[in-house]
């Protein structure tokens, strides 16, 4: 998809997932710049992972496939100078630039905790002056919308002396996009697919990864401890956001009756409540780390978590099947 009329920065509408999900607000800001229905998106988001001990919502960027198979754009890797990246947005395509977070003058400090776990950020950039070289940056997680010389952006690029970004360009050819039977079924599927049948530290094996690092920070000193659950407390709070938005997504296509609203939105507003509850347990876990019944606590709420979220994308993709068939 290109941009060819470049937007005004002051106008650009930002959508700020939750204070982890870089790289998806960056492409629903991109959506919407782009006149596209960002929502979609989110059908197949419902993502676990277990990074560095921290429980998230986010996927890495590379493993997105919702904006080639929805949406028909491509993300095109590319590394190269300033010069490079400027020629492609004056070519009328928006970027995803990877960047140090702790590097970039407009990141508020109070939210750079995460970054010493390994957490990649990303801006994005869509347009470039053709004068002064300054290109234009929207970071949405910063609530930034402004410009930054090539310097800047050597200097936060985590593979300096080049820069690497994501090109988003449309693929050629494609004519229309699946219908929302099509979507629904797709999606239901995939996050089903991916929760059940995931390896290593996603899906349902994030809680296990989940839980040795719970045992780690038991024996580890309280500095340390407190810093681990407080930058879990920050990455619950994005996974509270991102479920209503991914279910509210499936809502808006428009295909489920009135019962299966209800139904699917009482399900995830305990869903919701019930990873509140565990961040509210680690707390209560950081302040008496001495009593093992707080990390009983929090085992069982892990537990719970994990069999209702697993039984609710079930009957989704039960609902996806029946859409699929039809």
């Amino acid at each position: 998809m290109s941009i060819r009329a470049e937007p005004a920065l002051a106008a650009v509408p930002m959508f700020k997932l939750g204070a982890m999900e870089c790289a998806a607000s960056c492409i629903m800001t991109y959506l919407r710049i782009a006149g596209r229905e960002p929502g979609c998106f989110l059908l197949d988001y419902w993502n676990l992972n277990c990074v560095s001990g921290l429980l998230v919502s986010s996927r890495n960027v590379r493993l997105n496939q919702a904006l080639s198979d929805l949406y028909g754009i491509r993300l095109e890797l590319a590394k190269g100078c300033p010069d490079s990246l400027r020629t492609a947005l004056r070519q009328g395509h928006c970027a995803l630039v990877q960047a140090r977070a702790s590097r970039l003058r407009f990141f508020p400090p109070q939210m750079l905790g995460h970054e010493e776990s390994g957490f990649e950020h990303f801006v994005l950039a869509v347009g470039a002056g053709e004068r002064d070289g300054l290109v234009r940056v929207v970071d949405p997680i910063a609530g930034f919308a402004g410009t930054m010389t090539a310097d800047q952006l050597l200097e936060a690029s985590p593979v300096s002396p080049e820069l690497a970004y994501y090109v988003l360009a449309e693929k050629p050819g494609r004519m229309s996009g699946p219908t929302r039977e099509e979507m629904f079924a797709y999606a239901a599927g995939r996050n089903y697919d991916r929760y059940v049948r995931a390896r290593h530290s996603s899906g349902i094996y994030a809680y296990e990864r989940f839980e040795e690092a719970l045992e780690r920070s038991a024996e580890a000193d309280r500095a340390s401890r407190d810093g681990w659950v407080y930058r879990n407390n920050v990455t619950l709070s994005s996974i509270v956001k991102a479920r209503p938005a991914v279910w509210n997504s499936f809502a808006e296509l428009g295909l489920l009756d009135g019962d299966a609203v209800r139904t699917g939105s009482e399900r995830v507003r305990e869903i919701a409540n019930g990873w509140t509850s565990l961040s509210l347990l680690l707390i209560k876990y950081k302040n008496d780390a001495g009593e093992r019944s707080r990390l009983e606590a929090v085992r069982r709420k892990l537990r719970e978590l994990r069999e209702a979220e697993t039984e609710f994308l079930a009957w989704m993709n039960r609902l996806g099947c029946a859409y699929g068939a039809g």
